[in-house]
């Protein structure tokens, strides 16, 4: 792992660029809603628009707050 990590992982400083140059770069001021990645607009994957799918997580996603949250 130790050999490959340098080649699969990002430096903190890269991790954090995309975010920084959203909010920074000027070209972006306004734009909201917008996948990025490596410092680039990019097209998301058909699973971003599928509302079906947003639903049934949103579900799942509330059960298992609820699993794991304590009683008021």
């Amino acid at each position: 792992m130790k050999v490959f990590s340098p080649l699969l992982m990002k430096s903190t400083a890269q991790g954090a660029a995309t975010q920084v140059y959203a909010l920074t770069h000027p070209a972006l001021a306004g734009v909201s809603g917008e996948y990025l990645a490596s410092c680039n607009r990019k097209k998301p994957s058909g699973y971003a628009d599928d509302a079906e799918l947003a639903r049934r997580l949103w579900q799942v996603s509330e059960k298992i707050v609820a699993e794991v949250s304590p009683p008021r």
